[in-house]
């Protein structure tokens, strides 16, 4: 299986989505909540395109170090993967509930 590293870019959270670039490479992929505990990973160019094959796993780093690791999995004509850590609005929304108790 392939491995491809990514660093988060920036979010998209009014349309659910995080953009994340390629380590040592311009290229970027989108990681977009599907609900139910479900993420689809696309490439992207401008918005999300096409979703990233079944046999590339995705490691996610975070201060030189991986934090976490999805691929998508080919299930009913779909791309899928098991949500493994929270969107970037998920978190600004944990920091901010902590901030106001």
């Amino acid at each position: 299986m392939t491995t491809i590293q990514v660093k988060f870019y920036y979010s998209e959270s009014g349309f659910c989505y995080d953009v994340y670039k390629i380590v040592n490479s311009k290229r970027m992929l989108c990681r977009q909540d599907e609900g139910k505990g479900l993420i689809t990973w696309t490439t992207f160019t401008g918005e999300p395109d096409c979703p990233v094959r079944d046999d590339i796993l995705i490691e996610v780093i975070e201060n030189k170090e991986v934090i976490a690791v999805e691929h998508n999995v080919k299930g009913n004509g779909y791309f899928y993967a098991e949500k493994k850590f929270p969107f970037s609005w998920e978190i600004e929304r944990e920091k901010a509930a902590l901030r106001n108790n």
